[in-house]
């Protein structure tokens, strides 16, 4: 147990995460007995925790900076803290959360602090994107323009996510993509994958690690409508490596160019339009709480 105070530890709170759920909890969290010492910073905009993270992870003081929220929340913290002696935790509060079911983190809070002040970490790797940082995973063709267009009615979550998925996907130009001497045509969308879910739920990357140095690459197929539920099906129960839509190839770094720009995100956030996806995996660039 690395404190029993919550000395050196860092909250850096979404309160909009959860419907509002963070913001519930954090008077818990200031009033729990042991984290009388911890820190909490409250994000009210975008950038918000990008900026929080630089400044508490500059510190001598702080070793631990939790991110309660979501994969965005998570994307915002982790450049901060490459390379360095801080360590990550989550207490997964966001929309869809994939990191944070990808590494078996409790939901319940009082489980999450335990687990905190408890201060078991392992390494983590991350993804270099076009500059950008990944912890999870980034998206290329339609899984970015659900993305762009996810939250702006007001609705999210699960069901928002699959019926934009249903009602955009028939109209989406699929994309060939190459990669080296590879070419990958006919594609719905391209996942460069660090772990193996996107949300909810939804294995994108079954067999995706952490911690193995390695990027998974995921190439989907568009396929007719009545597929669809298939595809699904399988990826809410960890088998979408098994359908005829996908192929999946293992790479360190690459390029990976389209025949014409399309959405990309990092992490769930919306990031344009581009044609090209220069990538690096960051070996064991972080240590993470679990």
């Amino acid at each position: 147990m690395i404190s029993s105070t919550g000395k050196g530890i860092a909250f850096i709170i979404n309160p909009g995460a959860g419907k509002g759920l963070a913001a519930k909890e954090l008077s818990k969290m200031r009033q729990h007995v042991e984290l009388r010492d911890a820190i909490f910073r409250i994000t009210t905009t975008q950038g918000d925790a990008a900026r929080f993270a630089e400044e508490l992870g500059k510190s001598d003081q702080i070793h631990t900076l939790v991110a309660v929220g979501g994969d965005g929340t998570v994307h915002e913290i982790v450049p901060s803290i490459m390379g360095s002696q801080c360590r990550l935790a989550i207490i997964p509060r966001g929309s869809g959360n994939g990191l944070s079911g990808h590494l078996g983190l409790p939901f319940g809070l009082e489980e999450a602090i335990q687990l905190i002040l408890r201060g078991n970490s392992a390494p983590m790797d991350l993804i270099r994107i076009n500059g950008q940082i990944c912890s999870n995973t980034s998206g290329f063709g339609f899984s970015a323009w659900v993305a762009d267009q996810f939250g702006r009615d007001g609705q999210r979550g699960l069901l928002s996510y699959i019926r934009l998925g249903l009602t955009g996907f028939q109209g989406y130009k699929p994309l060939t993509c190459k990669i080296g001497s590879l070419s990958f045509p006919q594609l719905l969308s391209l996942e460069i994958a660090n772990s193996s879910q996107l949300g909810n739920g939804a294995w994108i990357s079954p067999q995706s690690l952490t911690h193995d140095g390695q990027a998974e690459l995921v190439f989907l197929k568009k396929p007719g409508f009545l597929s669809v539920p298939g595809i699904l099906l399988r990826t809410f129960s960890k088998r979408l490596d098994t359908s005829d839509f996908i192929q999946i190839m293992k790479a360190q770094k690459g390029v990976i160019q389209s025949d014409f720009p399309a959405e990309w995100h990092v992490d769930g956030e919306y990031k344009g339009i581009t044609d090209r996806l220069e990538f690096e995996v960051l070996t064991h660039a972080i240590q993470v709480i679990h």
